[in-house]
């Protein structure tokens, strides 16, 4: 009886893999984020933007660009979306940022989003905590077994993936079939997110509606402890291999002559003086050192440190809804003379359907 179930099942899904494959696997949805805890899906989010034949914005970068602390209709992408909308601009914002992204992990991604023509301007957040001189690619090293033709900055490593259950179940399942992927696909029409979130999302609204309090809102406690030790920076120098692989992102870009705009994420400072967890002296020889490398590097640069109250951020540094609204008005104005630039000399693509109609 057992093998019977198991025929079954795989004949259930190459019957579903040949009807996804026909043209009925829904296109990404407004403000798609790469699914949480996987990468299952990325390949085709990457070539959905590709298709695309207006100004692309990809915001790249870890959870504050991600959005961790807002909806996805609240996201820095998509408050930039609303800003060209209503102008009936050519210009879309897709957001490519994951949670817990150390700079090996943009890297790539910036490789992939350039190589694969999928963006005409980069955003990527410098997040301070990040820059300790690890190195290493902690959370999503299979990034570079997607994208081989990018290799670490000379001398740095990054490490090999944990093959767990599930990436293991991933390998497996690309090897045969492209299901996962169309999976997402609908997953992501559906929910917007990965299923546990996306049910967390809805419950956050439930009760903020019964208790008409927003669904997100600034946090009432912090672990100062682990405040304090994520804010623990040594001075930073081009040799640090966290800027290295930040420098080598901006270098991969400038190759493919993509624009990059790199913004230091806001601080609360309430919260940081209060817990004394930053070294207010050298935070600011920090930032104008990496204000200064990345200006060498061609790219823009926006330090965001003091732009925001705190009643604005979650945490120590991640924004509300309406942090990220006014980071993108204020980005909006920052990237107009590069937005005007590409509009007018962007390249002719073949028509298709844009974010917008999606």
């Amino acid at each position: 009886m057992r093998w019977r179930v198991l025929a079954f099942a795989a004949i259930f899904l190459m019957l579903l893999e040949i009807v996804l494959r026909a043209g009925v696997t829904p296109r990404f949805p407004d403000d798609f984020r790469v699914p949480q805890g996987t990468l299952m899906g990325y390949e085709e989010f990457v070539g959905q933007v590709a298709k695309t034949d207006s100004v692309r914005i990809a915001v790249v970068g870890d959870s504050i660009n991600y959005g961790i602390f807002a909806h996805k209709s609240d996201t820095l992408s998509a408050y930039l979306d609303r800003i060209y909308r209503p102008q009936h601009r050519p210009v879309d914002a897709y957001n490519f940022s994951m949670l817990a992204a150390h700079p090996a992990d943009i890297l790539p991604v910036v490789s992939r989003l350039t190589e694969s023509d999928a963006a005409d301007l980069i955003v990527v957040n410098f997040d301070y905590r990040f820059y300790r001189g690890e190195g290493v690619a902690r959370n999503y090293p299979e990034l570079y077994e997607r994208a081989p033709e990018v290799t670490p900055p000379s001398g740095l490593k990054v490490a090999p993936r944990t093959k767990t259950f599930e990436a293991r179940a991933d390998d497996w399942a690309r090897a045969r079939w492209c299901l996962y992927a169309e999976r997402d696909a609908i997953v992501a029409a559906v929910f917007g997110e990965r299923p546990r979130k996306a049910l967390e999302f809805w419950g956050r609204d439930v009760r903020a509606k019964v208790m008409h309090r927003p669904a997100f809102k600034k946090k009432s406690k912090l672990d100062l402890k682990k405040l304090k030790a994520s804010f623990d920076v040594p001075p930073l120098t081009p040799d640090n291999p966290d800027v290295r692989f930040l420098l080598a992102s901006l270098d991969q870009a400038k190759r493919r002559g993509v624009p990059v705009l790199v913004y230091v994420g806001p601080l609360d400072r309430q919260a940081l003086v209060k817990g004394a967890a930053l070294d207010e002296a050298a935070y600011a020889e920090n930032i104008a050192c990496v204000k200064r490398l990345v200006e060498a590097h061609g790219a823009l640069f926006a330090d965001y440190s003091d732009f925001l109250p705190s009643a604005a951020i979650s945490d120590s540094h991640h924004p509300l809804a309406t942090g990220y609204r006014a980071i993108a008005a204020d980005l909006a104005k920052r990237l107009e003379p590069v937005i005007r630039e590409l509009e007018r000399g962007r390249r002719a693509r073949p028509l298709h359907a844009t974010k917008a109609a999606s």
